[in-house]
């Protein structure tokens, strides 16, 4: 039997069986409603409170020097790059050197080159214009010296000017930074550096990066660095993840059954109400398979429709509210959820009535 005309018999089963279909239809959707209020509200507080906790910087390893030498250099730049698998970004800066408009007016600016890569991005240096290297200033930098249209000339103590060509916004994790002009360059082993930051890519893995950090700056007196991590907040996401969620666990678990129980009564009354209808198909030379996805894709099809309908009802009723949403995924989860649930719930009385006796149940009154 072609799809189409499958899910057509699906869809015309389910409306011949107005009052069953009905009945799981309002189990299921009540059911998600209530997940989504209650646990998804817990899902959603969670979720807020690490993404609070990242948007401060739980990833990140700052190394600064305190007198410059030539050991500490681009080439920590590449080496960190190397351990991608656990290294998201390396961020390498040279020393900082004071910058005024040229067009006189406003205030100094701290300008720095840039190496490695910069909010997700390698750094691409930008080719000199007459002779004068191009920079990018942040936008707190570009109003701090009075530059017209965030564009044009500045010019350090030693009268070096740089053509200001663009704006760039930095991540978070940079933002300690700001106001800055950076001029992009490309790595260079003999370039000295003033800081260098690296960002794990995950809370979990910054241990190892602290570590692989240190190790690579293990011919730097240790006294002449200053290493700054952010350990205890890394520490703090991971314990509490998944800690709220956790709890609301039992909850869940107890709505899925009791929906379970009632869709497997209500199914299994289904069955009963339609054995002649069966016991007809079954003698028109429908197979015991057939019987069981016919009954299997009817409540598979009500309760999609229905968990679909009551996660829609909890995030209303949570935005409502104020509270968090939870995640896509867990939003996704929900769903699914309740149509497997629903679904092998469906199985045991599909099975009872595909395995009855045709000639039996036409008898049937």
């Amino acid at each position: 039997m072609p799809f189409t005309s499958w899910l057509k018999e699906v869809v015309a089963s389910a409306k011949s069986q107005r009052v069953s279909t009905l009945m799981t239809l309002l189990v299921v959707l009540g059911s998600a409603a209530v997940v989504l209020i209650t646990a998804g509200r817990s899902a959603g507080a969670e979720a807020a409170v690490l993404a609070d906790i990242d948007a401060v910087g739980t990833r990140t390893v700052t190394v600064r020097i305190t007198t410059p030498q030539d050991e500490f250099n681009a080439t920590l730049v590449d080496q960190l790059s190397t351990y991608e698998d656990v290294i998201e970004e390396v961020t390498g800066f040279g020393p900082i050197a004071d910058v005024t408009s040229t067009g006189g007016g406003g205030t100094p600016v701290a300008m720095r080159t840039v190496y490695g890569s910069l909010a997700g991005s390698p750094v691409t240096p930008l080719a000199p214009v007459a002779g004068s290297p191009q920079a990018l200033a942040t936008t707190d930098a570009i109003e701090a010296m009075g530059l017209l249209a965030g564009r044009g000339s500045v010019v350090d103590s030693q009268g070096t000017e740089t053509l200001v060509s663009g704006h760039i916004v930095l991540p978070e994790h940079l933002s300690f930074i700001e106001p800055v002009v950076l001029v992009p360059k490309e790595t260079n082993s003999t370039v000295r550096l003033s800081m260098v930051t690296v960002v794990a890519d995950q809370p979990a893995n910054l241990p190892l990066v602290i570590e692989l950090v240190t190790d690579s700056l293990s011919g730097i007196d240790p006294g002449n660095l200053t290493l700054g991590t952010s350990e205890q907040l890394a520490e703090l996401r991971v314990a509490l993840d998944g800690q709220l969620t956790r709890q609301s666990h039992s909850l869940v678990l107890g709505i899925l059954i009791a929906s379970a129980f009632a869709i497997l009564v209500n199914v299994w009354s289904l069955a009963l109400m339609r054995r002649k209808d069966f016991g007809r198909r079954r003698a028109l030379g429908a197979t015991r398979t057939m019987i069981m996805a016919l009954m299997s894709a009817q409540i598979a099809l009500v309760s999609a429709v229905g968990a679909a309908g009551g996660t829609a009802v909890g995030v209303a009723v949570l935005a409502a509210t104020g509270d968090p949403l939870p995640t896509f995924t867990y939003l996704f989860a929900v769903v699914s959820s309740f149509i497997v649930t629903a679904t092998t719930a469906a199985v045991a009385p599909a099975s009872w009535a595909a395995s009855r006796d045709p000639l039996a149940e036409l008898r049937v009154p």
